[in-house]
């Protein structure tokens, strides 16, 4: 008999691995990009504009998220408390409204996305 393990569990496997450590977990699950200065970037970006209401939280997203994706195109509008997982891998074209608390997620065992 053929055993086919799923993607649920290869993920499950990787993240209770003791071989590493809750901060490099964290990084591989959200960040998708191995180095303090890549989850910094990400931690700052996050905390300080996710859940920022209005226009203003609007104008600083526009701002930033553009810093943590891949290619965002023209006219792109992120909406407030938005998930993103290797968000480096991500490419979103020109006028695309993202609305609030979308989850936008690229990661992949093998990183690809």
């Amino acid at each position: 008999m053929i055993k086919i393990e799923r993607y649920e569990d290869k993920i499950q496997k990787h993240l209770f691995a003791k071989n590493q450590s809750t901060i490099s977990k964290y990084m591989d699950l959200f960040v998708g990009k191995k180095g303090m200065l890549s989850l910094m970037k990400y931690e700052i970006i996050t905390i300080l504009f996710q859940n920022m209401p209005g226009a203003i939280g609007i104008l600083f997203r526009n701002l930033f998220y553009p810093l943590l994706l891949k290619k965002v195109g023209k006219g792109v509008i992120f909406g407030r408390a938005i998930t993103l997982r290797h968000p480096y891998k991500i490419t979103i074209e020109s006028d695309v409204v993202i609305d609030d608390y979308c989850v936008l997620d690229a990661k992949g065992l093998d990183n690809k996305g």
